[in-house]
């Protein structure tokens, strides 16, 4: 699941169907909630999963972008986790029962990426189990390595670091290339950094690295190129068109189709800024046809 932030926990457990048992004796009556309290609506059947991202915003992306979607033939309803002191965690309701980890993962990574996954009673990715036993790995985080001129983002743990490394790394150089910064537009409280004009050939722990310098870093990342899935072979076709070579947001973009799309629907977007995620992307090819997927990884 690129293209727009990660997730850093993710959980599946079952909810069986049907009503409760009989209270018990000697309990008194049972005459139900206050009634100032409102009653909750009942989650619809399925497996309840359980996500934490990484960044809080990305979690409210979730809830727009998959809450009364379906998958797997089951309606979602996805809100955020009440008990998440910081908002980065999200309960999802109504998943097919027998959904993987793997599933959850890939289903949230079109929204961030994803450091953790889990299933009540299965095989743990990472971290440990809910008994506090150490459990397998997790998958490691794709490997990208920078282009010339290409961008990426930081996000700190405090605001005010990321304001000293806005005045302190702007024009800064890794490697012999000048840095430009901005904050990210998208960024609630002002910790996230877009990057630009990155040198070649990097990764980013070193993009970590020469950050670091102004206080506590908890995520760097280069951004690979777009993916854009357009319904039909003739849309994709249209559309690498009419945008290889304009102009989107201030940069000029290299559209074209992947020679391992099996159907050549599937298009690559190279040279893209900083500041487009997935959702710019899908807005921006929907005025050829249908978009089927879009994607920005990171």
């Amino acid at each position: 699941m690129a293209a727009a932030g990660g997730v850093a926990y993710a959980k599946v457990t079952n909810i069986s169907g049907g009503g409760g048992g009989k209270g018990g004796k000697g309990g008194g009556k049972d005459y139900g909630p206050p009634p100032s309290h409102r009653r909750e609506p009942a989650p619809p059947p399925g497996a309840v999963g359980e996500v934490r991202f990484v960044d809080p915003e990305d979690s409210h992306a979730a809830v727009r972008r998959f809450n009364g979607t379906t998958q797997s033939g089951q309606r979602l309803r996805v809100e955020i986790n009440p008990s998440s002191h910081d908002g980065a965690k999200i309960q999802v309701f109504g998943l097919k029962p027998g959904f993987k980890w793997q599933d959850m993962k890939d289903l949230f990574m079109q929204v961030g990426q994803v450091a953790y996954a889990k299933i009540d009673g299965g095989d743990a990715p990472n971290g440990r189990d809910d008994r506090g036993a150490p459990s397998k790995p997790a998958k490691q985080r794709e490997r990208i390595t920078s282009a010339a001129g290409s961008s990426g983002e930081v996000r700190y743990a405090r605001p005010e670091d990321a304001a000293s490394a806005l005045e302190q790394l702007s024009n800064s150089l890794i490697k012999d290339s000048a840095i430009q910064l901005q904050t990210d537009p998208r960024s609630q409280d002002g910790s996230k950094i877009l990057i630009s004009n990155l040198p070649a050939g990097i990764e980013w722990q070193e993009v970590k690295d020469h950050f670091v310098q102004c206080g506590e870093v908890v995520f760097a990342g280069i951004f690979g190129p777009g993916e854009v899935r357009m319904s039909t072979t003739e849309e994709a076709e249209e559309a690498a068109r009419k945008f290889d070579g304009t102009d989107l947001d201030g940069q000029i973009i290299s559209v074209q189709i992947d020679p391992a799309s099996h159907d050549s629907t599937r298009l690559i977007v190279h040279q893209l800024p900083p500041t487009i995620q997935w959702q710019d992307l899908k807005d921006h090819f929907q005025s050829v046809g249908t978009v089927a997927y879009a994607a920005r990884k990171i």
